[in-house]
């Protein structure tokens, strides 16, 4: 089996999906949630009822989460992990805020006066990104020039805060634990084993180095880690290269699978490792980020392999997919077709039209 294959099965792309949306992200450890739209979307496709109504829902009932956990990135993570997550995860970016707030003239004192203007304005309470922003400027705190969203992530970091339902298309806040009350602690040695073994499970296979980009932990925990998971996990050579995964990977992989994905911006497929050469070319992936800017575009999967771009246009009562392909196509159309549908149901819309630009 190709590890492409095996990738998206574990990461529940294709083969059985997982029934409830809060399950789909504990199995991944978490989600990456930069583009909000984005991130529903990739936890949609993996949930068996596949509605976007379905995971907004998850997220009004307090199940699942939008926050910083790592890497200074935003992700959806379960609500109940929130606190051992931050502990263990972000707790280590709080060291590179340090020369940010020098930059921004962020003081100890204006750190102190945000978190009572916080505390004040969020008690039992959702707000906007603009309204906070609003508050803090009316007290004498200036938030242009990345000072509100620096504010805004340091809180979020140190567990004061975290991302509640949007308001529109704007992101709210609210005190962490008036929202999740009942989250769950761990020792710094349990979370670490569990985290470890969410990503292996869902990530798989995968090395150490991918696990260690993506958690922002060192190799010497993740290796002390899966030497505590004994069988849990097992290891196996790819062209001379280390992975781990899951003891049932050949199981799994032997399923039915489906031969062509529509996948997300910032989709875990490709963002949830540092290597990403067994999913998709150098050439292409310039193409996948256009001019390196950071900012990764949906992707086309056709057998495990990302070979294309696509963005659904809003049209007055329906939505057309724009496909630009890597690859010619023209074979895998009715398979394209089922995908593309199976969006436009996700957003309860219509397809209007395929549209294929080389």
């Amino acid at each position: 089996m190709q590890i492409s294959q095996l990738r998206l099965s574990h990461q529940k792309i294709v083969g059985e999906p997982i029934a409830q949306v809060e399950e789909v992200v504990r199995w991944h450890g978490a989600m990456q949630a930069q583009l909000y739209h984005s991130a529903l979307w990739a936890i949609g496709l993996r949930t068996l009822q596949k509605k976007m109504i379905d995971v907004e829902q998850a997220i009004t009932e307090r199940k699942i989460v939008r926050t910083w956990p790592m890497r200074g990135t935003i992700h959806f993570i379960p609500a109940t992990d929130i606190k051992w997550m931050l502990s263990l995860t972000a707790s280590r970016e709080l060291s590179k805020f340090a020369r940010r707030f020098t930059r921004l003239e962020l003081d100890e004192q204006t750190l102190a006066r945000c978190e009572q203007i916080l505390m004040k304005i969020l008690n039992q309470t959702c707000v906007s990104r603009p309204n906070i922003l609003e508050a803090l400027e009316s007290e004498g705190i200036q938030t242009k020039q990345q000072r509100g969203y620096t504010i805004l992530s340091y809180f979020s970091h140190i567990g004061l805060i975290c991302q509640g339902p949007v308001d529109g298309n704007q992101p709210t806040f609210t005190l962490l634990d008036q929202w999740i009350p009942h989250a769950i602690e761990k020792s710094r040695e349990e979370a670490l084993i569990t985290l470890v073994e969410r990503y292996f499970q869902s990530h798989g296979p995968a090395t150490i180095k991918d696990f260690v980009w993506w958690s922002g932990l060192t190799v010497k925990d993740t290796r002390n880690a899966i030497d505590q998971l004994g069988s849990t996990l097992i290891s196996e050579k790819f062209s001379g290269i280390e992975y781990w995964g899951t003891s049932t990977d050949q199981e799994i992989a032997e399923k039915s699978l489906a031969r062509v994905q529509l996948l997300p911006a910032f989709d875990e497929y490709l963002l949830g490792y540092k290597e990403r050469s067994a999913v998709i070319t150098k050439e292409n992936a310039a193409k996948v980020v256009p001019g390196n800017n950071g900012m990764f575009l949906p992707t086309l999967v056709i057998d495990g392999q990302i070979s294309g771009i696509w963005k659904p246009i809003k049209r007055k009562q329906s939505i057309e997919i724009q496909i630009i392909p890597f690859v010619p196509i023209n074979s895998y159309w009715t398979e394209i077709e089922y995908a593309a549908n199976e969006y436009c149901q996700f957003i309860q819309s219509n397809l209007s039209s395929i549209e294929i630009q080389y």
